[in-house]
């Protein structure tokens, strides 16, 4: 650039002054994300998934799209940084306040927002994808404080939440069972489960018994082939597994009338084969194979997984 002072003093002038006010706003956003609590990462969330391209639910508004901060002829103003967005953190953003979050100050602490007044303006089903997105990530935590600031949660959520237990590293067995027990709504199928997910990933094959029974005694919700495939992986996690117990289900989801899927046959054929019963998995494949002839469709057809859980 020295060849050319006018391209120079350009570089020198506008493009540095640029290049400073974008790193300035890049370290304040990373200080606010370190900083921020759930608060703010609804408001991230709703960015990402409120409304239908880019709607957000507080205004309706569609926000802006990015321009440059200095504008011809206002190069020599003083730039005052802007509150940058969680999600777009690394570029710099001119958005009017039409998110969740109006612009906040820039405080040394967290935000002053509870998780219940950030929550205000979302739908049940926004706030059901909040947590899902957080359990999916492994935040059970920031899950557990969303979940607890709904005043009156509905069953998606309290289904949710539970499947945030399932996928927490350690898993949050019995969290599991004290939201259904303390849940405000009624359960449904996929509320179990969810549950039974819980269990097989204890895994638990206690808990996955017991769940059977009290789902039908207690809540008055019969099991589908779903809760049946999930309790038979439980089995043939355990450890040592339960071979036995896993043929037991199969045989009550079949007399159930219940249209097993593979899952459940291949998790029974690895609980046998485990157990050093090498002639009852032969068995178990013979009768996939079987009823793939026959078209019994009670039976599932056999895959590479059975095959390969015989071979191995």
């Amino acid at each position: 650039y020295s060849a050319n002072p006018i391209r120079s003093t350009h570089r020198n002038g506008c493009s540095r002054r640029r290049y400073i006010s974008q790193s300035t706003n890049t370290m304040v956003a990373k200080r606010q994300l370190n900083r921020a609590s759930v608060a703010l990462l609804i408001a991230s969330s709703t960015l990402l998934f409120g409304g239908s391209d880019g709607l957000t639910p507080s205004s309706g508004q569609r926000g802006h799209p990015r321009r440059n901060i200095h504008q011809s002829g206002k190069s020599n103003q003083r730039h005052t940084p802007r509150t940058v967005s969680v999600s777009r953190m690394d570029e710099q953003t001119t958005r009017p306040e039409t998110s969740l979050f109006k612009e906040q100050p820039l405080l040394d602490g967290p935000s002053s927002l509870s998780v219940e007044d950030s929550m205000r303006d979302l739908s049940p089903s926004q706030i059901e994808r909040l947590i899902v997105k957080l359990g999916r990530k492994g935040r059970i935590n920031q899950a557990l404080e969303v979940y607890e600031a709904i005043p009156n949660p509905v069953v998606r959520q309290v289904n949710a939440i539970i499947d945030a237990c399932s996928r927490s590293r350690p898993i949050r067995l019995d969290l599991a069972f004290e939201i259904l027990e303390n849940s405000p709504v009624a359960p449904n199928v996929y509320t179990f489960g969810a549950l039974m997910s819980v269990c097989a990933r204890a895994p638990s094959v206690d808990h996955a018994v017991r769940l059977l029974k009290s789902m039908e005694e207690q809540y008055g919700v019969a099991p589908n082939s779903v809760v049946y495939n999930t309790a038979v992986s439980a089995c043939g996690r355990a450890d040592p597994p339960r071979p036995a117990l896993a043929l037991r289900l199969l045989k009550d989801a079949k007399e159930r009338g219940l249209r097993m899927s593979s899952v459940g046959y291949n998790a029974a054929i690895s609980a046998v084969a485990h157990a050093g019963d090498w002639q009852g998995a032969v068995d178990l494949l013979d009768q996939m194979e079987k009823s793939a002839e026959d078209n019994d469709s009670m039976v599932p057809a056999p895959d590479e997984v059975s095959y390969g859980t015989v071979l191995s």
